[in-house]
């Protein structure tokens, strides 16, 4: 099930309780997506830099978060099960779980 608010897919935005959250906690449901897709861009150049620009693993990361279906799922539950971890660090452990080093 994917929510649309003002244009932005909230997967099961609804269903996450994120209220204990360090930071997710803080901010509405509305604001998570555009949070966490920042992340992902961040975590995707680094993979860019590391990668002596080598965009493969740049893509890799791309692909999980936009087109692999149940990864916003799988971010936000490891943000619930994960409270006191910084966000990017939580997103930045699933996207070398699935793109390696």
């Amino acid at each position: 099930m994917i929510c649309l608010v003002a244009g932005v897919p909230l997967a099961h935005a609804a269903d996450a309780d994120l209220s204990k959250h360090s930071m997710m906690g803080r901010m509405k449901p509305a604001e998570w997506y555009p949070f966490v897709a920042g992340i992902v861009e961040g975590v995707a150049f680094h993979r860019y830099t590391v990668g002596n620009k080598d965009a493969a693993g740049m893509n890799c990361v791309y692909d999980w978060f936009y087109k692999e279906a149940g990864t916003l799922d799988a971010i936000y539950s490891a943000f619930g099960k994960y409270p006191d971890y910084p966000p990017a660090a939580v997103v930045a452990a699933l996207a070398k779980r699935k793109c390696g080093e």
